[in-house]
Parts: C-alpha cells; structure tokens; sequence
C-alpha cells in the first residue's frame, strides 16, 4: 500500500472519530442546558447577556447592541 493511501486511510478514520465526538459534545451540552442548575445560572444573564461560571462549568448568552443612528444625531 502507498503511503499516499495509508495516510487517506488514517484521515478518514480521524474524520469519523472527530465527527463521533462532535456529535457527543453536542448530546452532552444539550443535556446540561436542559438542567435546573443551568437554567439558574443562566437566569440572571437572559437581560444583558455576559458569562457566568459555574462548578467548572461557563454559561454564556451574546450581549445584543441595537445601533439607531438617527437616535444618536
């Protein structure tokens, strides 16, 4: 065998590996938004946004800017 197709082979194989993990990292969030902790970590951040950590664990929503140039002229 090549080395040009061992190292098709050992891509490929990394590729599967990483999508099987993604997938798992996106069950395990999933289920952790999904807890009474989280919602209470988040509570307080649902107004103006920020991150809050929390036994390891960082909670975070996007802060939002509404821009209305004609209200600052």
């Amino acid at each position: 065998m090549s080395e040009v197709n061992s190292l098709a082979k050992q891509l490929l194989s990394a590729q599967r590996k990483k999508a099987e993990i993604d997938k798992c990292i996106k069950s395990l969030k999933r289920k952790i938004l999904d807890t009474e902790e989280a919602s209470l970590a988040l509570t307080p951040l649902s107004n103006e946004g920020g991150s809050k950590t929390q036994n390891g664990i960082t909670f975070s929503i996007g802060r939002t800017h509404l821009w209305n140039q004609e209200v600052l002229v």
